[in-house]
């Protein structure tokens, strides 16, 4: 029977079973042993750099045992650390700049405080690890596994988190302006009051994380999805939010001056008394959201999807609509002074009291419309905004009256109520046009069918004669 050898960690003074790299290391020169034993000696790091360096530089410390090791304030930058095992240690206030760190385990290490500038962690298990007021300014982590890692207040200012995990990790204060968080899985991440402004988040997987009260002025967001965010109180002035999901987010308080959701998906969400100004919406899908109240003056909409929206005393002068769906909207009371209604559908929407005019109608798509119930076609007089529909349905009498003009010949017109006029006169007027028209209507076909009898009759002649 083979017996098996067991030696002594020196780091954690743990028995181990002498099997593979770490205790061979151990073993052959105790590199772990050495590295400690340099740093714990008390001599300035000016008389041990040299021999680290050259260690270092000879790979090694490379995958050697410094779990549950005590490295506080430990001076380990520009050390070569590849693969290893960190799990466990204090590394707070540790000086590990310019290191690599590529595939080390750092599950559960304490690097509070810790200096990480400029250094390689890409493709480290780092979850369970705490980072609080860690200094990751540059950092590579492409690939890094820190999910619910403790980040709170670190500094992480151009870092490169690309395709890495964080997901349920605390970013809450944390520095992160021109980050780089491209694919980066963010699920249920605290990012609440972090700074963001500038960083890259494009396709990342944001869904139910926190960013209240987080300043995102300028952040690339393109593509990202933001199902169930939180982003109330946020900052994402002129952020790029093209194609994005935010579907149930909260945008209570949020700030969207001269944001981009071109094509964004903001589907039945809560967009009431936001300030909306200049923002680029065109082909967004605005289905069923709530903009009561809100600004969205200069907005362009075009060619958006906002069927079934509530836009009640919402502020849409000199919006762009053209081409967009307003189909069962609700319009009431609001302000298209200004906008541009070319080829805009407003089937079935609701604009009883909203301000607009004549001309802006005039190349809309109205069926079913609902206008203001008093005078379905309002014009505008003595400088103010009374009214609007297509000409094409719609046209002026002489008396003042408004009358609708259907498309088919065969349909009378339809005589709208005026509000100088009380309704018996208007039944009165409007039965005695419809006898007069439809006595008209009966002398034209007997004219016409007349006309068609002399010319059946001659044609019959001529060829009796022929």
């Amino acid at each position: 029977m083979k017996t098996q050898k067991f030696v002594i960690n020196p780091i954690s003074g743990r028995k181990v079973l002498a099997k593979g790299r770490i205790i061979k290391r151990i073993m052959k020169g105790g590199s772990a042993e050495h590295l400690l034993s340099l740093l714990t000696e008390g001599r300035p790091y000016i008389e041990i750099k040299d021999e680290l360096m050259q260690y270092s530089k000879n790979h090694r410390y490379e995958r050697i045992d410094l779990s549950g090791a005590n490295l506080q304030g430990a001076n380990l930058r520009e050390l070569q650390l590849r693969g290893v095992n960190f799990k466990g240690a204090n590394l707070q206030g540790a000086n590990l700049r310019d290191s690599e760190l590529l595939s080390t385990n750092l599950i559960k290490a304490n690097l509070r405080g810790a200096n990480l500038k400029g250094t390689r962690l890409g493709n480290t298990p780092s979850n369970h690890t705490r980072l609080t007021n860690a200094n990751l300014q540059n950092a590579y982590l492409k690939n890094a596994d820190l999910e619910e890692a403790d980040l709170q207040d670190a500094d992480l200012r151009g870092a490169d988190l690309r395709y890495s995990n964080l997901e349920s990790v605390n970013l809450r204060d944390a520095n992160l302006k021109g980050a780089n968080f491209t694919r980066v899985n963010l699920q249920n991440a605290n990012l609440s009051k972090a700074k963001l402004q500038g960083a890259k988040l494009e396709s990342a997987n944001l869904q139910h994380a926190k960013f209240q009260g987080a300043d995102l002025r300028g952040a690339d967001l393109i593509g990202a999805h933001l199902e169930e965010a939180d982003l109330r109180s946020a900052n994402l002035t002129n952020a790029n939010l093209r194609g994005a999901d935010l579907e149930g987010a909260n945008l209570k308080n949020i700030k969207l001056k001269g944001v981009n959701l071109r094509w964004a998906n903001l589907q039945n969400i809560d967009l009431s008394g936001l300030n909306l100004e200049g923002v680029n919406l065109e082909r967004a899908n605005l289905s069923g959201a709530n903009l009561q109240g809100a600004n969205l003056k200069g907005a362009n909409l075009e060619d958006a999807n906002l069927e079934g929206a509530n836009l009640e005393d919402a502020n849409l002068e000199g919006a762009n609509l053209e081409d967009a769906l307003l189909e069962g909207a609700n319009l009431g009371r609001a302000n298209l002074s200004g906008a541009n209604l070319t080829d805009t559908d407003l089937t079935d929407a609701f604009l009883y009291d909203a301000i607009y005019t004549k001309e802006q109608l005039e190349t809309a798509y109205l069926n079913n419309t609902q206008l203001n119930p008093d005078r379905t076609l309002l014009i505008q007089r003595n400088n103010l905004a009374m009214g609007l529909p297509a000409r094409e349905q719609f046209q002026e009498t002489q008396d003042g009256r408004i009358v609708r003009i259907q498309r088919s010949p065969q349909i009378l017109p339809i005589p709208i109520p005026h509000p100088n006029e009380s309704n018996n006169q208007l039944n009165n007027q409007s039965n005695s046009e419809l006898s007069s028209a439809n006595t008209q209507q009966c002398y034209q076909r007997q004219q016409h069918g007349g006309s068609q009898n002399k010319k059946s009759k001659s044609s019959s002649n001529s060829k009796s004669k022929k």
